[in-house]
């Protein structure tokens, strides 16, 4: 299992255990999206294998299981719905005071942490505060500060960085049939999160943004005539308006980059360079920054569920309205 931008995490956690310095409970934190759960997985699997611990070997019958998911002393707890009840978290206590199966340790991943219910979190707590002493857990969370302070204070605290843009292209081009352009275009647009850039493959993020630049375009060109494609290829939805502000808002930043070094070093959308030159021409370096406050105040408006037809029309006249001549 590859894991990529959180090494420096899985040596930390790897030299602990060779020190036989382990935590009982590691709270992993960082935005959504990163490979936490992922790392904790993976540390699961070197933790609990017979053959070369602290680091996986990948072939015993124990590290098969793990890659498969049904390792009986490997226990991830994925909350089902907006909440975690205290009656699941009972649940895990009752499994956390049995003996490992197989193994020597029994490991308990959690995720989406900070969903735990104020009753849950405080019945959780008697666990945290005398652990059994062959159980390890990775408390997983987003929003470390949305859980009670005496559970922060019982845990080792490890946090995760958004991933690289370097990273995330490596990881694209294992994951996807995508070109080398396409995959870093995409992991900049990510922001660090490959859950996102994966989630932009799957809902064929690729040809709505080349469709958007295309209306784009028009609008620059025919002005008030292409607005009608520029509304339409912004989408319909609320999350699918959201996305393309993001996108043209990304646009007008390429903009202003190019108008202040004059090259492409450091543009996002590099695959549309064409656009971005020719909309270079139409607009100064202080028309963009104005722009993208009018962008900002739109993704305000749609927050605000304002009329979107209305509101991405008034969007395009103010982008024409901004432009050179």
């Amino acid at each position: 299992m590859r894991i990529y931008g959180h090494e420096q995490q899985l040596t930390m956690l790897r030299d602990s255990a060779r020190a036989n310095r382990l935590a009982n409970t590691y709270l992993f934190y960082g935005m959504e999206g990163i490979g936490k759960k992922l790392v904790a997985m993976e540390f699961a699997r070197s933790l609990l294998c017979p053959v070369s611990a602290p680091v996986a070997c990948g072939e015993c019958t124990s590290c098969r299981k793990a890659l498969n998911g049904n390792h009986p002393d490997i226990f991830v707890f994925i909350p089902p719905t907006a909440s975690i009840k205290i009656d699941e978290i009972r649940l895990l206590q009752e499994k956390s005071i049995l003996r490992p199966f197989e193994a020597t340790r029994k490991i308990f991943i959690i995720d989406d942490v900070e969903k735990m219910t104020r009753d849950a979190a405080n019945a959780f707590l008697k666990t945290l505060e005398e652990p059994p002493e062959s159980c390890v857990f990775f408390l997983i969370t987003a929003r470390y500060r949305s859980l009670l302070p005496t559970v922060l204070s019982r845990c080792q605290k490890i946090p995760f960085s958004p991933l690289s843009d370097d990273d995330l292209t490596k990881l694209l081009g294992e994951l996807t049939s995508c070109d080398p352009l396409q995959a870093r275009t995409v992991a900049t647009l990510a922001g660090g999160s490959a859950a996102t850039a994966l989630a932009m493959f799957q809902e064929d993020f690729l040809a709505h943004r080349s469709n958007l630049f295309g209306a784009l375009q028009r609008l620059i060109l025919q002005k008030e005539m292409g607005i009608f494609s520029f509304v339409k290829a912004m989408g319909s939805d609320k999350e699918e308006v959201a996305k393309s502000l993001d996108i043209v808002r990304s646009a007008f930043r390429d903009v202003a980059l190019f108008l202040v070094r004059q090259d492409t070093a450091g543009v996002i959308n590099r695959d549309v360079e064409h656009v971005i030159r020719e909309m270079a021409q139409r607009f100064s370096l202080r028309h963009c920054t104005e722009v993208s406050r009018i962008i900002h105040s739109a993704m305000r408006g749609l927050t605000a569920n304002a009329n979107k037809q209305l509101l991405l029309e008034a969007l395009g006249l103010k982008i024409i309205g901004k432009m050179r001549g």
